[in-house]
């Protein structure tokens, strides 16, 4: 079952669950920017707790497929994110 609700980090997600990833650019003024023509890319891990729709993209989704801890980061244009760690349960 799909649930909408504001996530909060720390907060566990479902198996079942669908996620919505967002990368934003920003430009040495902190304001957004789609970067240099580049999208970016993802990597996350394990493979086998979710599926992802894909590694170049914005605004990937991913399914959560089994309970577990879930990594995922982001890069534009050499620019590294954040590491989120994510909590898959049943």
């Amino acid at each position: 079952m799909n649930r909408r609700f504001d996530w909060r980090e720390g907060d566990p997600i479902h198996v079942g669950d669908t996620i919505r990833f967002d990368c934003q650019g920003k430009d040495e003024r902190n304001n957004p920017t789609n970067g240099s023509g580049d999208l970016p890319r993802w990597d996350w891990a394990p493979d086998e707790l979710a599926l992802l729709s894909g590694p170049r993209t914005f605004n990937p989704r991913a399914t959560v497929k089994a309970p577990g801890e879930f990594r995922v980061t982001s890069s534009l244009d050499d620019v590294e994110s954040n590491v989120l760690y994510l909590t898959f349960i049943d």
